[in-house]
């Protein structure tokens, strides 16, 4: 179980920087690494579906109808932070062409939806593993040219944190195998069975 400061000093350690005894510590290493915490967290939320990070909600429409194209809008959950599929009321999935997402609204001409998204967890403790990884390789990334001064080391930084967070998508797709199937299908191989 990660907390920030665990985070924090593996982000150090790819730095080969002194760590810390707090995030919260009055270092120059502390302070770069809080003012980018946050937006780097939200940033790899968004970036894929994590598993330990979804949620799935029915919605409603509100008063306010959209203004063109469709005849319904919806208030996105005020914890998400990426919509990773949107659902008609008896679950079937609704393809790109039938929304919209734009800002907190959700756009379509179904009158219920269920959504899966990922919330924001400001709660170390629950990320998985090998998110904990690529979030603390991409922290190093971001601190590293203030800190170290090398282009070199952010280069090979920015390489790291693409494979690690390449093995966190792989390990999540393997949670969940069969999530995404039925994208893959096509009527000319569906009809033969």
């Amino acid at each position: 179980m990660a907390n920030k400061t665990d985070i924090a000093n593996l982000a150090l350690t790819m730095l080969g920087a002194e760590q810390i005894a707090s995030i919260n510590d009055k270092s120059e290493s502390a302070n770069k690494i809080r003012i980018v915490y946050d937006s780097v967290r939200n940033a790899i939320f968004e970036e894929h579906p994590w598993n330990f990070a979804s949620n799935e909600v029915r919605l409603a429409p509100i008063v306010d109808k959209p203004l063109r194209g469709f005849a319904y809008q919806y208030n996105k959950p005020a914890d998400c932070v990426r919509v990773n599929n949107i659902y008609d009321k008896d679950g079937n999935e609704l393809p790109p062409e039938e929304f919209t997402v734009t800002g907190d609204k959700i756009q379509c001409n179904y009158n219920s939806i269920i959504i899966s998204y990922n919330t924001l967890i400001t709660d170390e403790s629950l990320f998985s593993s090998l998110f904990v990884q690529a979030f603390a390789t991409r922290i190093a990334f971001e601190i590293c040219y203030g800190l170290t001064g090398s282009r070199t080391l952010m280069s090979d930084l920015w390489a790291l944190y693409q494979q690690k967070l390449q093995i966190g998508k792989t390990a999540n797709a393997k949670e969940d195998p069969y999530k995404d199937l039925d994208k893959f299908s096509d009527p000319w191989i569906d009809a033969r069975f």
